[in-house]
């Protein structure tokens, strides 16, 4: 691999993308894994077309896939997101090493799924930055975002718990307070992964 990258994690609602976006105004490419998914999942795509076959109540007329009623239903179920994964996270980690191979800047992976690249020897390597924040807080938060109570309890239960974050951390970046606090963070992860390099 020729570019030094890292993973910014955390549960839903942690404000690991807010992270992801102050890191990119310090001088990093970002990528967010997310969407390499959605695009993944675009009409005429094999991903769209595997994720048809496999659901097919989730099929539009135009080709799409209906990715809310797709999320309904993965994340009701362990092994429907299971099956989800098994489908998607091959061609997301492919995107991923392709990006790591090219020549360019230092590289921040937004990624709100870390077994997305835990079957990867090289990507599991990455340092891994962790936004945490009670999940009471992040409850809040998604819910003052307009995502229905029964939906927030789905994504979170399908998502590690608190501790399981943690424990995947290199570095902690706490996200108690407001954005400002946590955009502020941005310097001293940038200082914290440049000191790695070294």
């Amino acid at each position: 691999m020729t570019r030094g990258a890292m993973v910014v994690t955390g549960g839903i609602g942690s404000g690991k993308s807010v992270l992801v976006e102050a890191l990119g105004a310090t001088g990093f490419d970002t990528v967010d894994a997310d969407r390499i998914g959605h695009r993944l999942l675009a009409s005429g795509t094999v991903i769209n077309q595997a994720v048809r076959r496999r659901w097919p109540e989730v099929g539009m007329p135009d080709g799409e896939v209906d990715r809310k009623r797709l999320a309904h239903i993965v994340f009701g179920d362990p092994d429907e997101l299971a099956a989800l994964e098994a489908i998607t996270h091959p061609a997301i980690r492919s995107e991923l090493r392709s990006l790591l191979e090219s020549e360019g800047d230092l590289l921040v992976i937004d990624l709100s799924v870390p077994r997305a690249i835990a079957d990867d020897e090289d990507l599991a390597r990455l340092p891994v930055v962790v936004v945490d924040a009670p999940v009471e807080l992040r409850r809040r938060r998604l819910t003052e975002r307009g995502l229905e109570e029964p939906d927030v309890s789905r994504r979170l239960a399908a998502q590690p718990s608190r501790g399981e974050w943690l424990r995947l951390a290199d570095l902690v970046v706490p996200n108690h307070g407001g954005l400002d606090s946590l955009r502020a963070a941005a310097e001293a992860v940038r200082r914290w992964f440049a000191a790695r390099q070294t």
